[in-house]
């Protein structure tokens, strides 16, 4: 059965002043005026419960202890029982190897479709259609890990890139290898050779191969997070290692496979992939909705503009 996993543990540390570690980006109302990018997550996903693609008891919500309050003040609807908060964080290769080890504890054969809680993705439709597609080759192929990309519209050192390998099926292709955040020039190059495709960081796996694939390539970590529990968690998470899941798992892997997505989407990183979204409507959206000091104002002008993402 198809389990839903929301991400919303990050820091947005690139972000600051507007984004801090007490209130990051997945709180911020940056694409939308009533609606959060974690609220904005929680729709898409619930539009996926509307159409019956997920159960509404299988949506679960992997966050940090620090920001329960915050979480408690957004409109979710993901049961508060199937919140997983962690005691500190620990990057997304912990965060997403506990969600999988608990979901496995209540079903063994689950499959996970991992989201995180501050993209910008559109339209809806569109990303469910994608969904349908990408749940269709999983289910044919479960030994193999699906992730998302896009086709890059410019050259950046803020992403990952995926090098596409054989044509699987219709936009599925293999992964070579996967060039986590390239200097600017290896970005162009990467580009140049439209043999890439930027990596969204959305994934549909069954359990059983990530955990599988975990222990393979990381088995201390795996074997740390299983052993997890609300009397431990604490000092177990104290000695887990801080990585992503793209060193710990997707640099390392043979089972990646990766289907080009039919929405938009933008992972709103810093302020340059926000200015590429804004556009000549930056500055004012920026002193409208934000209390920022000019001298502010000009230094994330000073930073679009020096960028290396040109």
């Amino acid at each position: 059965m198809l389990h839903g996993v929301i991400l919303a543990g990050g820091v947005g540390s690139r972000f600051w002043p507007i984004s801090t570690q007490d209130v990051p980006k997945q709180f911020l109302k940056l694409m939308d005026d009533d609606l959060s990018l974690l609220e904005m997550t929680d729709q898409r996903v619930q539009f996926l419960v509307q159409k019956k693609m997920i159960q509404s008891n299988n949506l679960w919500l992997v966050s940090q202890c620090r920001y329960e309050a915050l979480l408690e003040k957004q409109r979710l609807s993901i049961p508060r029982d199937h919140w997983l908060l962690e005691p500190e964080s620990k990057n997304t290769a912990a965060a997403i190897g506990w969600t999988a080890c608990e979901i496995e504890r209540v079903d063994p054969e689950a499959s996970l479709l991992i989201v995180p809680s501050d993209h910008w993705i559109t339209p809806i439709e569109k990303f469910y259609e994608s969904m349908v597609d990408a749940l269709s080759i999983h289910e044919r192929f479960p030994e193999k890990l699906l992730t998302f990309g896009k086709v890059p519209t410019y050259p950046t050192v803020h992403l990952g890139y995926l090098e596409k390998g054989a044509s699987l099926f219709h936009h599925v292709y293999e992964v070579l290898r996967f060039v986590e955040k390239p200097s600017i020039e290896k970005a162009r190059d990467l580009i140049g050779q439209q043999k890439v495709l930027w990596h969204c960081g959305n994934f549909i796996w069954s359990v059983k191969t990530f955990l599988s694939e975990l222990e393979r390539y990381g088995p201390r970590l795996l074997s740390q997070l299983q052993r997890v529990s609300s009397k431990n968690k604490s000092e177990i998470y104290q000695k887990l290692e801080k990585v992503s899941i793209d060193v710990a798992l997707l640099e390392k892997t043979h089972a990646l496979w990766v289907m080009e997505a039919g929405f938009e989407w933008s992972d709103v990183g810093n302020w340059e992939s926000l200015w590429h979204l804004k556009g000549e409507q930056f500055l004012p959206w920026l002193r409208e909705h934000f209390q920022v000091s000019e001298e502010m104002l000009s230094d994330i002008v000073r930073r679009v503009k020096t960028t290396p993402d040109q």
